[in-house]
């Protein structure tokens, strides 16, 4: 989702967390939020977080990660 969120790891009293910051934009095309709570009769579990999107949130820069580590590598 380039440009759409930035995201950071943080750890305070609520534990270690990827904290995801949208960034919409009426002119993009693209959604202004996303979604990825999961909602059990109305109320969204907020122990959970985005664990329902979370890979996908960060697949672009984990694969960029594996190319750059296995050319490194050989």
């Amino acid at each position: 989702m380039p440009d759409l969120i930035t995201a950071h790891c943080v750890e305070d009293e609520h534990g270690s967390y990827l904290a995801v910051t949208p960034h919409g934009d009426p002119k993009d095309a693209r959604i202004d939020d996303f979604r990825g709570d999961i909602v059990n009769a109305g109320v969204v579990a907020r122990q959970w977080g985005l664990h329902m999107v979370d890979v996908d949130i960060v697949m672009g820069d984990m694969i960029a990660l594996v190319r750059s580590q296995a050319k490194a590598w050989r």
